[in-house]
C-alpha cells in the first residue's frame, strides 16, 4: 500500500510476546514432592477437608487460593485465568501480565491497521457522495481494493476480539487485587485462619495421642525386655548347676576309669598266679606219674622176688641164703613202695594245695570281674548322666538363644518404638510451626484491617 506508513514493530512484538508467553514463562504450575503429596493427604484426612475446591485428587497438592487444574496441561495452575489456544498454554500468575502486554499490542496493531486502511482509500478511491447508502460505500471499496477490505475485516475481528479480551482480563485483574485484598482483610481470611488453627489443634492432639501410644509401647517392650533379662539370668545359673554336674560327673567317670584299670592289673596278676598253680599242677602230676611208674616197677620187682622165693623154699635147706637175700630185697622194695606211696600222697597233697589256691584265685578273678562289671556298670550311669546333663545344658542353650532372639526382637521394636516417638515429635515440631504460621498470618490479617479501616471510613 503506498502513501501507507505500517507499523512492522508492532508486529514483531507481538510475535515476540507469544512466544515469550509460551516458551520463556512459567504460568504458575504449582509443583510438590512425594512428600509433600502424602503429608498433604494425610493432614487433610485427617482434618477433613478433602474437598474438589481445596485438595486436587489429579496432582494429590492442596489447592491454594484461585488455583485450577488445566486438564489439556494436566497440571495445576495458580491464579489460572484460561488455557489460550493461541499460545497453547495456560494464562497463570507468572504470564498473566504478559498475555495482557500481548493482547495490547493487538489491539493497538488492529487500530493501526484501520488507520492505514482510511489513509489509503483516501488516497486512492474516488470520492463517494454525501447522501450514499450503506452499499455504495461497500461497492465502492470491493470495485477500489477487495484485498484491503480483506484485510480491514480481519483486522477488525482480531480488534474485537482482543480488545474484548483485554477489557476483561483488566477487569478481572482489578476485581481480583480487590477481591485478594478483602481476603487478606475481611472476615473469610478469619474464618480460613481460624479453620486452619482449629485443623493444626487437631493434628497436635492426634500427634500427643499417637506420642502416648508409643510411649506406652515404650513401657510394654521395657517390661518385656526385663523379663527376657531375668530369664537369662535363671537360664545361665542353670547352665552353670549344669556344668558343675558336669564335672562332677566326669570327676566320678575318671575315678570308675582308675578303678577299672586298677581291677584290670589285679585280674592280671590273679591270672599269671593262675598260670603258675597250672605250671605247679603239671609238675605234680608229672612226679604223679613219676612215682606211679617207679610203683610199678617196685611192684614188678615184688612179683619176681615173690616169683624167686616160691622157687627157692622149693628144694630145702640148700638155699637158705638165697631166700634169705630175696626177703631182704622184698622187704626194701616194700620201703621202697612205702616211700614211693608216701611221696605219691606228698604229690597229692601238694596238687590238693595248689587247686585249692586255683580256687581261691577263681574266686579273686570272679571277684574282680565282678567289681570290673560293678565299675562298667558306674561308667556307663556316668556316662548316661553326663548325656542327660549335656541334653539340659543344650535346652538350656537353646532356651538362652530363644530369650536373645526376644530380647533382639523387643530392642529391634523398642528402635522402632523410638523412630516412630521421633517421627511423631517432627509432626509435632511441624504442627506447632505450622501454628505459628497460621498466627503470624492471622497477626498479619488482623493489622491490615486495621490498617484498611481508618482509609475506608472517608469514602
Amino acid at each position: 500500500m503506498e502513501g501507507c506508513i505500517w507499523p512492522p514493530g508492532l508486529v514483531f512484538d507481538s510475535c515476540d510476546l507469544i512466544v515469550q508467553t509460551r516458551s520463556k514463562t512459567d504460568p504458575g504450575v504449582i509443583r510438590a514432592t512425594q512428600d509433600q503429596k502424602k503429608m498433604n493427604v494425610l493432614v487433610l484426612a485427617e482434618a477433613g477437608c478433602l474437598d474438589p475446591r481445596v485438595f486436587c485428587t489429579s496432582c494429590m497438592i492442596k489447592k491454594p487460593v484461585r488455583t485450577y487444574h488445566c486438564f489439556v496441561c494436566d497440571s495445576c495452575v495458580a491464579k489460572h485465568d484460561h488455557h489460550s489456544v493461541w499460545i497453547n498454554g495456560c494464562i497463570g500468575a507468572r504470564n498473566h501480565h504478559l498475555f495482557v502486554l500481548f493482547l495490547l499490542s493487538l489491539t493497538l496493531l488492529g487500530v493501526w491497521m484501520f488507520y492505514g486502511a482510511a489513509l489509503f482509500w483516501r488516497s486512492h478511491c474516488s470520492s463517494v457522495p454525501p447522501d450514499a447508502g450503506p452499499w455504495a460505500l461497500v461497492t465502492v471499496s470491493v470495485s477500489c481494493s477487495p484485498w484491503v477490505l480483506m484485510v480491514l475485516l480481519l483486522s477488525l475481528y482480531h480488534t474485537c476480539w482482543s480488545g474484548v479480551t483485554l477489557l476483561m482480563q483488566l477487569y478481572q485483574y482489578k476485581a481480583g487485587l480487590r477481591s485478594i485484598c478483602a481476603l487478606l482483610s475481611g472476615e473469610l481470611s478469619i474464618i480460613c485462619k481460624h479453620r486452619q488453627g482449629h485443623m493444626y489443634q487437631r493434628q497436635d492432639h492426634v500427634y500427643q495421642r499417637q506420642d502416648h501410644v508409643y510411649q506406652r509401647q515404650d513401657h510394654v517392650y521395657q517390661r518385656q525386655d526385663h523379663v527376657y533379662q531375668r530369664q537369662d539370668h535363671v537360664y545361665q545359673r542353670q547352665d552353670h548347676v549344669y556344668q558343675r554336674q558336669d564335672h562332677v560327673y566326669q570327676r566320678q567317670g575318671h575315678v570308675y576309669q582308675r578303678q577299672g584299670h586298677v581291677y584290670q592289673r589285679q585280674d592280671h596278676v590273679y591270672q599269671r598266679q593262675d598260670h603258675v598253680y597250672q605250671r605247679q599242677d603239671h609238675v605234680y602230676q608229672r612226679q604223679d606219674h613219676v612215682y606211679q611208674r617207679q610203683d610199678h616197677v617196685y611192684q614188678r620187682q615184688d612179683h619176681v622176688y615173690q616169683r624167686q622165693g616160691s622157687r627157692v623154699s622149693a628144694p630145702g635147706s640148700r638155699v637158705s641164703a638165697p631166700g634169705s637175700r630175696v626177703s631182704a630185697a622184698r622187704i626194701t622194695c616194700i620201703s621202697a613202695r612205702i616211700t614211693c606211696i608216701s611221696a605219691r600222697i606228698t604229690c597229692i597233697s601238694a596238687r590238693i594245695t595248689c587247686i585249692s589256691a586255683r580256687v581261691t584265685c577263681i574266686s579273686a578273678r570272679i571277684t574282680c570281674i565282678s567289681a570290673r562289671i560293678t565299675c562298667i556298670s558306674a561308667r556307663i550311669t556316668c556316662i548316661s548322666a553326663r548325656i542327660t546333663c549335656i541334653s539340659a545344658r543344650i535346652t538350656c542353650i537353646s532356651a538362652r538363644v530363644t530369650c536373645i532372639s526376644a530380647r533382639i526382637t523387643c530392642i529391634s521394636a523398642r528402635i522402632t518404638c523410638i523412630s516412630a516417638r521421633i517421627t511423631c515429635i517432627s509432626a509435632r515440631i511441624t504442627c506447632i510451626s505450622a501454628r505459628v504460621t497460621c498466627i503470624s498470618a492471622r497477626v498479619t490479617c488482623i493489622s491490615a484491617s486495621l490498617v484498611s479501616e481508618p482509609e475506608q471510613r472517608p469514602d
